[in-house]
C-alpha cells in the first residue's frame, strides 16, 4: 500500500508540474529554460535564463534537497525526523541546528494558530486512511482517542542542549506542510548567492517567482481545470492548499487530506487557499491555517496580523475573499 500511496503522489506531482507549468505568461516562457529532478515524491523544476550555467547550479539544488530530505521527511526511515519519532518519547534526542529551529518555529506557528496547524497531526489523518488507500470515515469515539496522541504542546525543547523530548508516548512529528516551503526558503538564497536574478521555482506545487516584470498565476478550482482565478506576480512564494490534490468522496461528501487538529474533522470550510508572501516557510503555513478557518476569520486575522500578504479563498468555484500581495 506504501508503494501505491507514493505512486500516487508521483502521479499527483506530474499532474502539478503540467498545471503549473503552464501558468505562467508565454513570453516568460520563451525566455527562460526549465530543469527538472525529482525528490520527495514529487517534481523540482526550476526556469532560468538559457545562459545559467546549469552544471554548476543544479547539482548545488539537487544536494540542497537532499539535505532536507534526511533531516525532515517522515517517510525516510533513516532521517534525522523519523529517528526523533522512534526515540523521543523515551529518551531526549540531540539534533542539528537546522531542524531544531524548525521545531521551534513550528511550535510558534502552532501557538499562533491555537493548533489548527500541529506537526502532530499524523494519527489523525491516518485515520481516514491516506497512508494506505483504505479511506473511510472514522467514529467521533476512534477521533476521539486519537487525538489523545495529538498536541504540538507535547514536544518538549531543550535549546540549550538542542534536545526534543517527547511528553507522552504516540507522538509522531510530521512537518510535511512546512517542508516545501523550506526547500523553497534554501534553494532562492542559493540561487541569489550564485547571481541569479530572474528564475522561477515549482516544488510540487509551491512556487516562487522572481522577475523583472509580473508573471500570471492561475488558481485552478479543486473540482475541476478550470482557472477560477489569476493574479500577476513579480517577486514572491506562492502555496495552495486544498481538497482537490488528496481527496476521497463518501455518500457525495468530499474528505480532504487536511484534517484538523483541533476537531479530527476533515472537511474544511474552504475548498482552496491560496497565499502570496515573501517567505517560503510563512506561504506553507498560512495556506494551510487559513484553509480550515471560514473567510470572515480569514479577513480579520490576515487584516490585523499579515496586512501585506496575498491570499485568495475558493468556495464553490468560486472565489469568495481575494487580497493581492502589496509591493
Amino acid at each position: 500500500m506504501k508503494k501505491q500511496f507514493r505512486l500516487t503522489l508521483l502521479f499527483l506531482g506530474i499532474l502539478l508540474l503540467i498545471f503549473f507549468g503552464y501558468r505562467l505568461n508565454q513570453q516568460r516562457k520563451q525566455e527562460l529554460v526549465p530543469r527538472v529532478f525529482f525528490a520527495m515524491d514529487t517534481f523540482f523544476e526550476i526556469q532560468a535564463a538559457p545562459a545559467t550555467n546549469w552544471e554548476a547550479i543544479l547539482p548545488l539544488v539537487q544536494s540542497e534537497i537532499q539535505e532536507l530530505d534526511k533531516q525532515l521527511n517522515v517517510y525516510r526511515e533513516d532521517s534525522e525526523i523519523a529517528f526523533i519519532n522512534q526515540n523521543a518519547a523515551s529518551y531526549p534526542v540531540k539534533v542539528t541546528p537546522e531542524t531544531f529551529d524548525i521545531l521551534q518555529k513550528a511550535i510558534q506557528y502552532g501557538t499562533l494558530s491555537k493548533g489548527l496547524f500541529d506537526i502532530t497531526f499524523q494519527p489523525l489523518q491516518d485515520l481516514y486512511g491516506f497512508d494506505d488507500g483504505q479511506y473511510c470515515v472514522p467514529t467521533a469515539q476512534i477521533i476521539e482517542e486519537a487525538r489523545k496522541r495529538v498536541g504540538y504542546g507535547s514536544i518538549r525543547l531543550d535549546p540549550e542542549k538542542r534536545e526534543v523530548f517527547f511528553s507522552k508516548p504516540g507522538i509522531k512529528l510530521n512537518v510535511s506542510g512546512l517542508i516545501k516551503g523550506i526547500a523553497l526558503d534554501r534553494v532562492v538564497v542559493l540561487l541569489q548567492r550564485q547571481g541569479l536574478s530572474t528564475f522561477s521555482l515549482n516544488f510540487g506545487g509551491n512556487l516562487y517567482i522572481q522577475s523583472e516584470k509580473e508573471d500570471v498565476i492561475g488558481i485552478k478550482n479543486p473540482t475541476n481545470q478550470e482557472i477560477a482565478h489569476s493574479f500577476s506576480v513579480q517577486k514572491g512564494f506562492v502555496s495552495t492548499s486544498s481538497n482537490g490534490e488528496q481527496y476521497f468522496i463518501l455518500n457525495n461528501q468530499r474528505y480532504s487530506h487536511i484534517v484538523n487538529p483541533v476537531t479530527g474533522s476533515a472537511i474544511g470550510p474552504n475548498d482552496s487557499v491560496t497565499v502570496v508572501t515573501e517567505s517560503g516557510i510563512l506561504s506553507d503555513f498560512l495556506s494551510t491555517y487559513l484553509y480550515l478557518i471560514p473567510p470572515e476569520e480569514i479577513d480579520q486575522l490576515m487584516k490585523t496580523m499579515y496586512p501585506t500578504v496575498g491570499y485568495y479563498v475558493i468556495q464553490k468555484n468560486q472565489v469568495v475573499l481575494r487580497k493581492d500581495l502589496d509591493p
